[in-house]
Parts: C-alpha cells; sequence; structure tokens
C-alpha cells in the first residue's frame, strides 16, 4: 500500500485562497515546442518561430484548468542555450515564484538542451516545498 503524502497549502496557494484554479505563468524560450514548418514536405522545420500567446492559445479548454499568464523569455532553438540564458532563466523563475501572485512557472523549451537547462535550473535555485 502506498503513502500520500501532503503538505499543507501556501498562504498563496490556490487551495488556500479558494481559488479553483492555480496561477501559472508560462515562460517561453523558443525551440521545439515553438517550431513551425513551413511546407507540407518537411524541409522548411525552424524552431522557436511560435511566440507564448500562440503556445497559451493552443491549449484546449486552459481557463478551466488555470489562470494563464506568460512572457516571450527567448525565441531560439534550444542548441542556441547558453550559460547567461541558464542564469538569467532561473534568476527570472525565482523572481516568479516570489510574487505572490504566481502558483508555478512551467517553461517551454526545445529538445537539444532541455536536460541541461533542467540540471542547471534546479541547482540555481532554491524553491521552498510547503
Amino acid at each position: 500500500m502506498s503513502e500520500r503524502l501532503s503538505h499543507p497549502p501556501d498562504q498563496h496557494s490556490a487551495s488556500y485562497r479558494g481559488s479553483p484554479r492555480p496561477r501559472i505563468h508560462l515562460l517561453a524560450t523558443g525551440g521545439t515546442i515553438a517550431g513551425t514548418n513551413a511546407t507540407s514536405v518537411g524541409l522548411e522545420y525552424r524552431a522557436g518561430e511560435l511566440s507564448f500567446s500562440t503556445l497559451l492559445q493552443g491549449i484546449p479548454h486552459s481557463d478551466s484548468i488555470a489562470e494563464l499568464s506568460g512572457e516571450q523569455f527567448s525565441n531560439i532553438g534550444s542548441q542556441d542555450m547558453n550559460e547567461t540564458l541558464w542564469m538569467n532563466l532561473a534568476r527570472r523563475v525565482q523572481e516568479l515564484l516570489a510574487e505572490t501572485t504566481i502558483d508555478g512557472v512551467v517553461i517551454t523549451h526545445g529538445t537539444d538542451t532541455i536536460e541541461e537547462t533542467a540540471y542547471l535550473g534546479y541547482g540555481q535555485m532554491s524553491v521552498s516545498q510547503n
């Protein structure tokens, strides 16, 4: 039998406020998820073409799931991520999580360096787990 761990809600979380939807902020970095293909034969693929607002519009029924906001952090192929961008991204996540108007952050990213971004971001951030 598995045991389920639960934490009391943080005073800023959706469950504490009585809100049915969490407030999630999207940080779009470009990459594969924001790529487009200009032709039907797939020879014109370009990473990082779609904006965060286009990505948000592509989430069906998102207004019933969460209160979504977002920003275009960068719009590059993930192979072009570098130490400066990683540090700035980690800093921005920390700023957002410190705000009382945000319950969580989602980073959209390409596939080339997503594991480096996750690893470096995790190493740079100290997130409270209430």
